[in-house]
């Protein structure tokens, strides 16, 4: 089915304390306005940062083609941002929600809005998030089974993360929801849409280098899944335990983790799940500011010819 909608694109980049990284997702939507099709509004919302990234991206918005605005945005947390950015979002079509800590493929970007802009039935796209660089650290190995666990959910039961393309229509989002991408989810589906995944649609993201880290960023994760759940009766895709495990087999049969990675990575999900509905039993909401993972706060390797398609 062809669109009959317009084709206006706005951008959301959440950060904080991103100055290693900001530079180049920025040059790379400047080549999307550039190259792919106009942008008619960027947005970088600045959290409490402990480093220059305001600062840099408002250096670059003197000198760019890209029409890019720098809000600082202080306690209300990401959900409240990106319902913010949205009220001045109004007249666009489409938006590019991107966390600052990741750097997607330009031809993923282009395919991501092309799908969405080109069917009308559907409200949401998302890519495939690849674990960057080559660490071999136990965090970044857990996270590298965690994503292609995820690959195979998503690619069942369609999910966004980290890039997330979604129509501009009237969204009413709760903006005490910490999970932002599944409550966008929630509310398109409930308006009769349908969620989008494209494994083409490649992007690069850090991981956590410690176990610990890891299970902090999984347990924050899926509180906020199990608590969306509790209180919006959304159930996303991960979430499901038999989907979970036909997944899991799925990797088992094409990319294989080491024992230690598939045991540990198992034991630490269950655990995960275990402390996040105890934590929601006794009363415990998530908090809507997170708590940064500072050794996943890397500056991401990836070649510009590799992002570019050059």
């Amino acid at each position: 089915m062809t669109s009959t909608t317009g084709s206006k694109i706005g951008v959301i980049l959440p950060c904080v304390s991103e100055a290693q990284n900001i530079i180049r997702i920025l040059k790379l939507f400047e080549c999307f306005h550039q190259t792919v099709f106009p942008i008619e509004e960027a947005m970088v919302i600045c959290g409490p940062s402990t480093d220059e990234t305001a600062q840099i991206a408002e250096n670059f918005s003197r000198s760019t083609s890209l029409p890019l605005r720098v809000l600082n945005q202080e306690g209300s947390g990401k959900t409240a941002a990106v319902h913010q950015a949205l009220l001045q979002l109004a007249n666009v079509d489409f938006v590019f929600l991107c966390s600052a800590d990741v750097l997607p493929e330009l031809s993923g970007l282009k395919k991501m809005f092309t799908t969405c802009r080109d069917n009308d039935e559907i409200g949401v796209v998302g890519g495939r998030p690849i674990v960057d660089g080559g660490e071999q650290s136990i965090g970044v190995r857990l996270s590298r089974f965690h994503w292609d666990v995820h690959h195979f959910i998503a690619s069942r039961s369609p999910k966004t993360t980290e890039v997330t393309l979604f129509r501009r229509i009237d969204l009413e989002i709760d903006t005490s929801v910490t999970v932002d991408e599944a409550e966008i989810e929630r509310v398109f589906i409930n308006k009769g849409f349908r969620i989008t995944y494209l494994p083409e649609a490649r992007i690069y993201t850090s991981a956590p280098l410690t176990i610990s880290d890891y299970f902090h960023q999984r347990l924050r994760v899926t509180l906020g899944h199990l608590s969306l759940q509790q209180h919006k009766h959304f159930k996303i895709g991960s979430l499901r335990w038999k989907l979970r495990v036909r997944s899991l087999l799925s990797v088992l049969k094409s990319r294989p983790p080491s024992p230690v990675v598939l045991v540990l990575g198992m034991a630490l999900e269950v655990l995960v799940w275990i402390v996040a509905s105890v934590l929601l039993a006794v009363g415990h909401r998530p908090k809507p500011n997170w708590q940064r993972i500072v050794s996943a706060k890397r500056k991401l390797k990836v070649r510009a010819a590799s992002l570019l398609g050059t």
